[in-house]
């Protein structure tokens, strides 16, 4: 689950499995879209306009991170009844 949170600097992805919640993964910027492949996530973000910025349009980036430690949650919610 993608959320914003008001807060224009940074994204939260909310990890969830059929046993619950797994944890909160922060990226950079608004994010707009996000894929996962394995433990990778992509995430297509806005970043803020910066103050010498002559557009005034946000930069879109991907940014990759490892979210292999969830993996470690998600094995402790499959034991636990």
């Amino acid at each position: 689950m993608l959320t914003n949170r008001n807060d224009a600097g940074f994204s939260y992805l909310d990890v969830f499995y059929p046993a619950g919640f797994a944890g909160t993964v922060r990226v950079a910027g608004r994010a707009a879209a996000f894929d996962v492949l394995g433990s990778t996530l992509a995430v297509l973000a806005d970043r803020q306009v910066a103050s010498d910025d002559a557009d005034g349009i946000p930069e879109r980036e991907i940014d990759w991170y490892d979210v292999g430690h969830l993996e470690v949650e998600l094995a402790r919610m499959r034991e636990s009844p």
